[in-house]
């Protein structure tokens, strides 16, 4: 209910994303927290309305944290990948040196480009494990018992493929809409202000969908 009006309300709270700093992102993760909750709870209409603003916060806030925490190796890695291309600077003056240096800073950046795409590929799959850890137990300490967050996504490695498609799914869908409506003032603004937050709303609900399997009160996932 009122689905495109709590759009536009997201939308406005990625809009204010230049004033407000990080504060429009922990609240669109909050949300998304809401949603699952509500998808766990067996809610008819599980998009809830924006009125806990303070819940939205802290809940983002948590998740952000811990998923900050995970994405570590992957932002170090990131910024080794692009520091590589310094090398050619320790030539000396040199111009074959320089292009030495030049052509293994190249090899040595594909490489861990390589590594980084497998980290990613890990990362999107751990994603949603910590949301359903965190909203199950609403402790962020939870969301840092590796051992169980690793069990838990080895067990369910086809739906946490599902919900990876489907929030691929989702962006695609957006640019592509976007990329009808690039004519107009409509195709920028769903882009980059409406399309992120129907693509949270896609997450939330996928993993509300996970969580609610977990808990045995669902027994499949579903993408419809």
């Amino acid at each position: 209910q009122q689905w495109l009006a709590k759009i536009a309300i997201g939308s406005l709270v990625v809009l204010l994303s230049p004033f407000l700093l990080m504060v429009p992102l922990l609240l669109l993760y909050g949300y998304e927290i809401a949603i699952t909750r509500n998808v766990i709870k067996g809610v008819e209409n599980p998009l809830p309305a924006w009125e806990d603003w303070s819940g939205f916060f802290k809940d983002g806030a948590y998740l952000f944290l811990a998923k900050l925490v995970y994405a570590l190796p992957l932002l170090l890695l990131m910024c080794i990948s692009l520091s590589v291309f310094v090398l050619p600077a320790f030539s000396g003056g040199s111009e074959d040196l320089a292009a030495a240096l030049a052509g293994t800073a190249f090899i040595i950046w594909l490489l861990l480009s390589c590594l980084l795409i497998l980290l990613g590929l890990a990362y999107a799959f751990i994603a949603p494990i910590i949301n359903v850890q965190y909203v199950r137990t609403n402790d962020l300490s939870a969301c840092f018992r590796f051992g169980e967050i690793w069990g838990m996504v080895r067990d369910n490695m086809g739906d946490l493929a599902m919900i990876v498609l489907g929030i691929i799914l989702a962006n695609l869908v957006v640019s592509v809409v976007a990329s009808v409506s690039i004519i107009t003032i409509c195709g920028p603004i769903i882009l980059g202000v409406a399309g992120p937050v129907w693509v949270r709303m896609v997450s939330g609900h996928l993993t509300g969908q996970l969580a609610r399997k977990l808990d045995g009160k669902a027994p499949a996932m579903e993408l419809a």
